[in-house]
């Protein structure tokens, strides 16, 4: 009779970790899709005021006041940590960088103290799951824009062309840490296991 418990209950625990591991991973395709869209109107923005100039005739390295376009995009969402423009050679020609971007880690429950050893472990596994969840995803996602959300290293990274008359002259770029995606949706489960 123990061990048919002791079994019982190791089963329970093991659907209980496959269920956490699946909603997350739907959480994560969720929010990941959300967080590409919403970065896709912060880079259209960027993208407008560009080509405005760059059709009327004015040369890519003669762009004068990226900084000065992007460093209100970037106060504005918190998410972003880099904008950039490249030339067709891949090139960096333009580059504003969040200054230090920083996401809190958050626990799943608030006081670890006052809950039992299996909520610890549960606590570990969530996170352990979400992080792993986001640091192998390496699939393109595409966007409601049609632009397309890809993993670059510990990043999400849209990219859009610029052209002028007649050509594509460079890329327009914008990046947002992983961590953003995965603290995000650790706080958002938390609140299942916080009472």
């Amino acid at each position: 009779r123990m061990g048919t418990g002791v079994t019982m209950f190791i089963v329970m625990l093991s659907s209980l970790f496959l269920l956490i591991y699946v909603a997350l991973g739907e959480g994560t395709k969720t929010y990941e899709k959300f967080q590409g869209d919403k970065l896709a109107g912060q880079l259209q923005i960027v993208h407008n005021t560009m080509q405005t100039s760059l059709k009327s005739g004015l040369s890519l390295k003669q762009f004068v006041g990226f900084n000065t376009i992007v460093e209100p995009v970037l106060e504005a969402d918190e998410t972003i940590s880099k904008m950039m423009v490249s030339d067709v050679s891949g090139k960096e020609v333009f580059s504003v960088l969040k200054e230090k971007m920083e996401v809190q880690t958050l626990p799943l429950v608030e006081d670890t103290s006052t809950v039992g050893p299996w909520m610890k472990l549960l606590n570990e596994k969530m996170r352990f799951a979400a992080e792993l969840l986001v640091t192998t995803s390496s699939r393109t996602v595409t966007l409601e824009s049609g632009l397309e959300l890809r993993t670059v290293g510990d990043s999400y990274q849209i990219s859009v062309p610029l052209e002028d008359k007649f050509e594509t002259v460079g890329l327009l770029s914008v990046e947002m840490p992983k961590s953003a995606v995965t603290e995000k949706v650790i706080e958002l489960f938390s609140s299942l296991f916080s009472y």
